[in-house]
């Protein structure tokens, strides 16, 4: 118990260590601290292997903000403009994807029975070729995908696998369940959004 007490208030506290951000002269302090190699991290009894090493500072192992969240099954990203680094459950933000909430331009307005209704999809590419740029690794134990978010250094997570539809226009779509377990519905809402139509292949944009 007090191995976990030190590594719950190290990964408080280790939150400006492990996620790279701007920040004001004036704020930065030097400190020393070491590399801990010795140090492992076991999630419900799962050793989870760390791509940044763990550092010890005043007796405290601080560990990289983005690796354990998604180890504790948390959505870990960093807002560049406002310097945050934010954190949301995954269980929460996946419970939006029954609102049937417009993203769009008319986001304020009360959505149609259709669409409260219906499958939002949102182009591949569109999503890919953003920030929020993923790719496939491989697949774990229990054939979940796990794929990276963010390019080379960026953050893995374990996704449910949702099919990917393909339009007549040749584009691929993927539905709003899969990337809402790794983005929030802000992230999500810089996209076009679209409904299927499986017995045409026709996808229609939601304005």
């Amino acid at each position: 118990m007090k191995k976990l007490g030190y590594v719950s208030f190290g990964l408080i506290l280790g939150l400006a260590l492990s996620v790279a951000s701007p920040v004001f002269a004036q704020t930065v302090k030097s400190i020393t601290a070491k590399i801990n190699n010795s140090v492992s991290v076991v999630v419900n009894g799962e050793k989870v292997k760390l791509n940044a090493q763990p550092i010890n500072y005043n007796n405290l192992n601080y560990l990289p903000v983005g690796e354990i969240g998604r180890a504790l099954g948390m959505n870990v990203s960093y807002d560049k403009a406002s310097d945050s680094i934010n954190i949301f459950s995954l269980s929460n933000v996946s419970s939006n994807t029954s609102e049937g909430v417009n993203n769009g331009s008319n986001a304020g307005s009360t959505p149609t029975t259709q669409e409260q209704n219906a499958t939002f999809y949102y182009k591949t590419s569109d999503v890919q070729a953003s920030e929020f740029y993923a790719y496939f690794i491989s697949y774990d134990d229990e054939k979940r995908a796990i794929i990276r978010v963010g390019g080379k250094d960026g953050v893995e997570y374990r996704l449910k696998m949702f099919g990917i539809v393909l339009g007549k226009d040749t584009k691929e779509y993927r539905s709003e369940e899969f990337y809402l377990q790794y983005l929030t519905k802000e992230q999500l809402s810089r996209f076009q959004k679209y409904t299927y139509n499986p017995k045409t292949s026709e996808t229609t944009p939601v304005n």
